[in-house]
């Protein structure tokens, strides 16, 4: 090999070694940014799932010197110091005891956050508006799914508004007197309950009773309290149904200026009603027994007409005329009462005052008297008037008749009608008959009041097959309806007027004895009106959910027969 073949040899060797030598701190090189680069990826990471780790942790509830936030603070501190030394390994066993603590912290309030929920679910809802009871099932909803998520922190203000609702609910106004006036249940299982409201500083009515501020329960006997749902609250009003029974019960002896003032203010009265919103008005007079000028009408013509023919006569029979305007009048429906005009005490009547308060009260129909002249003994009258929720007036000056009327229609418009629907019905007809505990009351925390009263429900019932989603009561009703139908025709005493079930007894099981109570009415072409009131019982046996008629288990007896 020639001398410079060597050479050249030696410095491509040279050359060799160097461009290794390169290579090798090349490659160490970039291995050492890659490993670099990886280290501060992973830093960066670590970084980034500490801030996520104290998000987190901002979400949950850690009391200040817990020994769980003396932890967290050091583990975070540790943290911190592994990223500025870049110790993963350190980084690594803090994240390894924050994923635990983590775990600990979420379980702790989750059971402190379901205890929250539980103490606040045993308040007391009973003065609950509907829309503070919906707001709470959203706050519960909301809790549940920030418990789900974890984010606990967003479950303390829901907490704190849902401890105010609570409070607001123990604010209770009692500025209101509430009676129940009339309770009609032709309808049943829908009731409609007429009420009078009045302010106890200023006697006032208030005006606009909204239904949410109103709560309804009821209990029958030891039985769980029902709160029942309201479907309407309204004043009755100008536009309002109202049932006007009209009686007039005048001598002969009474000067006919003061019959004209008593068709005046019939007139008057026919002006005023609002016939065309259902009201109807029935005449009934003193002639010669009890005269029906005319049956229940919305027709203001034909009342004029026949107020026209209104006669005096020589016996006073009011307290018969009383009892039947109070029979004809209880089978209808709205604000119903009677307004009765007399001038003398009664001396040909069958039944006596005690009766008239009794009947009245039991349909809970007002009557409302009308005493003319200087020549009338008011105790009667008064007691009469005072004991069935209507009043007493003596006139002496006719002028003054028109407003009595308008007082009349006034305190009835100023009722409030309010109406609710048992859904829950039990299959037991024995319950319809049962006396209840009622608690109406109003609540807006401005006003408000309560009335507790025990109710003895009167189903009555027309000559006329009516619809019900109680099919059983529905199905005894008709049996029963078309048995008295066929006996009164048998008797020849007119037509059924009205039916009810006086009482309905579990004699054994399956089998129910029902008293009812039945109205006859028969009316001659002299429009004489004659009334019978009988009392027949019948048996009924239980089959399933339905209830048949096995039965009558005896004569119908006459209590009462007025003409």
């Amino acid at each position: 090999m020639q001398k410079e073949d060597y050479k050249k040899l030696k410095r491509l060797g040279i050359v060799g070694v160097l461009f290794t030598i390169l290579f090798a701190v090349t490659l160490t090189n970039y291995i050492r940014e890659q490993q670099k680069e990886k280290l501060e990826t992973e830093i960066r990471e670590d970084t980034k799932q500490l801030n996520e780790i104290k998000k987190q942790f901002h979400e949950y509830r850690i009391l200040k010197n817990s020994k769980e936030k003396k932890r967290y603070n050091t583990l975070l501190t540790n943290y911190q110091t592994g990223i500025l030394n870049q110790d993963t390994a350190l980084i690594d066993a803090c994240q390894k005891e924050l994923k635990e603590l983590k775990k600990e912290v979420i379980q702790k309030n989750t059971s402190y956050y379901k205890a929250q929920v539980e103490k606040l679910e045993k308040g007391n809802l009973d003065n609950a508006y509907d829309n503070e009871l919906e707001r709470i099932e959203e706050i519960k909803m909301d809790i549940k799914h920030h418990i789900n998520q974890n984010t606990f922190r967003q479950i303390d203000p829901l907490l704190k508004e849902w401890k105010k609702l609570l409070k607001d609910m123990t604010s209770i106004a009692d500025n209101l007197t509430i009676h129940v006036r009339q309770t009609d249940t032709k309808a049943y299982p829908t009731t409609q309950m007429y009420l009078s409201v009045h302010n106890i500083s200023t006697d006032q009515v208030p005006d606009n009773l909204e239904k949410r501020y109103f709560y309804l329960t009821k209990q029958i006997g030891s039985n769980p309290v029902e709160k029942l749902s309201i479907d309407s609250i309204k004043k009755v009003n100008d536009s309002g149904q109202h049932m006007i029974n009209f009686v007039t019960s005048i001598k002969n002896s009474t000067k006919q200026h003061t019959l004209e003032a008593i068709i005046k203010s019939a007139n008057q009265l026919f002006e005023k009603s609002n016939f065309e919103s259902g009201s109807q008005i029935e005449l009934l007079n003193s002639y010669n027994g009890i005269q029906l000028l005319q049956p229940f009408t919305s027709d203001k013509k034909n009342l004029r007409s026949k107020i026209k023919t209104l006669q005096s006569s020589k016996a006073n029979n009011l307290y018969d005329l009383l009892y039947t305007a109070v029979k004809h009048t209880a089978n209808k429906s709205g604000a119903k009462y009677i307004i009765a005009f007399t001038d003398g005490e009664d001396n040909s009547s069958r039944i006596d005052y005690p009766k008239v308060v009794e009947t009245a009260n039991h349909y809970q129909i007002p009557i409302y008297l009308i005493g003319i002249g200087d020549q009338i003994s008011t105790y009667t009258l008064e007691r009469i008037a005072t004991q069935t929720g209507g009043f007493y007036r003596n006139i002496n000056d006719n002028t003054l008749i028109k407003d009595i009327i308008d007082n009349i229609l006034a305190e009835q418009n100023d009722l409030y009608q309010l109406t609710y629907t048992e859904k829950d019905i039990k299959n037991d007809i024995s319950d319809l008959v049962h006396s209840y505990k009622m608690v109406i009351a109003y609540q807006n925390r401005a006003i408000g009041g309560t009335e507790e009263a025990i109710v003895s429900p009167v189903i009555l019932l027309s000559n006329s097959s009516h619809s019900s989603s109680f099919k059983s009561f529905e199905q005894i009703s008709t049996t029963i309806r078309g048995i008295l139908k066929k006996q009164i025709k048998t008797e020849k005493l007119g037509t059924l007027l009205s039916f009810e079930f006086k009482t309905i007894k579990k004699l054994k099981q399956n089998l129910y004895k029902a008293e009812v109570i039945s109205t006859a009415q028969k009316i001659n072409s002299n429009k004489k009106c004659q009334l019978t009131t009988q009392e027949s019982s019948f048996l009924l046996k239980k089959k399933k959910n339905s209830y048949k008629f096995q039965k009558q288990l005896n004569d119908m007896t006459t209590s009462v027969s007025l003409s």
